[in-house]
């Protein structure tokens, strides 16, 4: 017996396959908004890293040369490590690191939240459906059953009847 002859069972497959394309489309939005949103903060900190250099009469060529240095140092290295800054540290002395974390960690929980929202809804419905579905065929048999014992009684009580004799002479 092929499963997908059942209407509701290739609907419901149907709505699997949206609900996981619906998640991978949510997976790459939130990944689209998670790299904006690690641009704008390390747009802001690079904003305030060069106000408070200029601020210090640092001069901008340098400033411009260090923002745009791509290669790091054993010295650099050393310096964060002494002023708190490490990779294994939560450190709450980047503010906008902090402000980027809670911003990612209630993006993803907004979003896992709809989207079960969403799964639960659509197997509830599938469930409703099949047990009204369920609930027909029921009825469908019983009806069948009362015939089928009316129509017995009825045939019984006709052979009943042309058995007996007439009660006129």
């Amino acid at each position: 017996m092929n499963i997908y002859r059942d209407r509701q069972i290739r609907l419901f497959h149907l709505f699997l396959f949206g609900f996981s394309f619906s998640l991978l489309l949510a997976g790459l939005l939130l990944c689209r908004y998670q790299t904006f949103a690690a641009g704008q903060m390390l747009l802001s900190h690079d904003e305030a890293l060069v106000t408070s250099l200029l601020q210090q009469d640092i001069a901008p060529d340098i400033i411009a040369k260090a923002l745009t240095s791509t290669e790091g140092s054993t010295a650099g290295s050393r310096f964060l490590t002494m002023i708190g800054i490490t990779a294994d540290r939560e450190s709450r002395l980047l503010p906008f690191y902090y402000y980027f974390q809670q911003k990612a960690v209630f993006s993803v929980c907004f979003c896992v939240l709809c989207l079960s929202l969403f799964l639960f809804g659509g197997g509830r419905l599938f469930v409703w459906k099949r047990e009204i579905l369920i609930n027909r065929s029921a009825d469908v048999i019983n009806d069948y059953i009362r015939r089928s014992w009316k129509t017995n009684r009825i045939r019984r009580m006709s052979s009943e009847n042309l058995r007996k004799k007439p009660a006129f002479p």
